[in-house]
């Protein structure tokens, strides 16, 4: 009708095209480079909740601290009642490639508490022998310059 051909696409629109789909894919590409970097951090938040739950579940049955990581070779330690224990350098078992810092730390639980039928305990902090004592292990490292942790705490009925 006006003398153009319907056959083809010309030179501009292919590289209209072309613009779109390199931006479309330079997007999926940055989104693919932040999944990885979210799952690198995942992967050693993972490791770390694992290492603190097996030095506070290992702490709950033996009332020491048991250290089993690499890099720090197995050490047995009884933390002061209240006090803590810092150990540093820790690798994890499953091979993270970052190094962890291990504080466990034992206090008197601030009254006041409530029990799981809901009734509530009164003070707890007249003397060390009849309180009840809160225990945390707190696991700490370092990514992109940015230090993370997690802390899991445990209150401990006598």
């Amino acid at each position: 009708m006006f003398g153009y051909s319907n056959k083809g696409f010309s030179l501009i629109e292919m590289m209209v095209a072309m613009v779109i789909v390199s931006v479309g894919m330079l997007a999926l590409g940055s989104f693919y480079l932040a999944s990885i970097q979210s799952e690198g951090v995942s992967q050693q938040r993972l490791s770390a909740v694992h290492m603190a739950e097996q030095i506070l579940e290992g702490w709950q049955h033996t009332n020491v601290i048991t250290l089993d990581c690499l890099g720090v070779a197995q050490e047995i330690i009884a933390v002061p009642q209240p006090g803590a224990v810092t150990r540093t350098g820790c690798k994890a078992a499953e091979g993270t490639p970052v190094s962890f810092d291990i504080v466990a730390s034992q206090r008197a639980a601030q009254a006041p508490l409530a029990t799981p039928g809901g009734v509530v305990m009164g003070n707890l902090v007249d003397n060390y022998a009849n309180v009840i004592p809160l225990r945390s292990v707190k696991v700490s490292w370092v990514n992109n310059g940015k230090t993370r942790f997690v802390l899991l705490t445990h209150i401990r009925q006598r």
